[in-house]
């Protein structure tokens, strides 16, 4: 193996042995995500800010610490699985967190779940395909990450701007929502990973092909010299060095 490849080699590896530590990580933070968020939200109900605490709520929270958890449990430590669950786990959590505005069709807030609701969806469905090791479309995923993150980030600065909150302020005053948008993030970098790309359906069938043809074909630009030729001619001509084979098989 040349150096190029050892150094190539040696890469993956370590990618590999991150990105599968990075499972457990992102397990753990579902389950901070999560209790952060019930904090925040029961601090707001005991100042008067809900009228109660919510089913959604509650559902979205519970399923939530479940996911974590099943991830840590996870011996298996299926990288796929891991971002799948990760994936379901945050698209369930916004699912249940935005439900509640639909009661109010107008304004901005119902339009924000609207779009909200159907980029989780999307997530949702693609994130059970990672979970069951069928990747359907990374693309997908990654689309709905960022737009999640585009739309979190949008409403902390909106929220920010309309109470006057200032910029080195916004993590302390809006911590659980700051958390999400690095899981987020980490989510588009998860599955944007190479480990993920060679694992899709497509990839692998390329891979194969290409193996099939580095066998059975030659290149367009591939030529033996007139020399080699005539050797390999005079050799099917000229057969005194032949073996007489007489075993009855395909070679006879």
């Amino acid at each position: 193996m040349n150096i190029n490849g050892a150094i190539r080699k040696t890469v993956h590896s370590m990618a590999s042995a991150i990105l599968s530590k990075m499972v457990k990580i992102i397990a753990m933070m579902l389950i901070v995500y999560a209790i952060v968020s019930a904090y925040i939200h029961l601090l707001n109900y005991s100042k008067g800010y809900y009228d109660s605490i919510g089913i959604c709520f509650i559902i979205g929270i519970v399923l939530q610490i479940a996911f974590g958890t099943m991830i840590l449990i996870d011996f298996s430590n299926n990288f796929s699985r891991g971002i799948g669950l990760f994936a379901m786990s945050m698209a369930i959590n916004r699912l249940m967190s935005n439900l509640p505005n639909l009661a109010e069709p107008r304004g901005i807030q119902f339009v924000y779940a609207l779009i909200m609701i159907a980029t989780a969806v999307n997530m949702l469905y693609t994130g059970y395909s990672f979970a069951r090791c069928r990747t359907r479309s990374r693309i997908g995923l990654m689309c709905s990450s960022l737009l999640m993150l585009s739309l979190t980030m949008g409403k902390i600065y909106y929220n920010a701007d309309s109470y006057d909150v200032p910029g080195e302020l916004i993590f302390t005053t809006y911590p659980d929502q700051c958390i999400a948008c690095i899981m987020y993030v980490i989510l588009f970098v998860m599955v944007s990973s190479e480990q993920v790309r060679n694992s899709m359906p497509t990839h692998v069938y390329l891979r194969k092909l290409g193996s099939i043809r580095c066998i059975k074909a030659s290149e367009p630009s591939s030529y033996i010299t007139r020399c080699d030729a005539r050797t390999l001619l005079n050799a099917f001509i000229d057969r005194k060095d032949w073996s007489d084979v007489s075993d009855g098989g395909p070679v006879e």
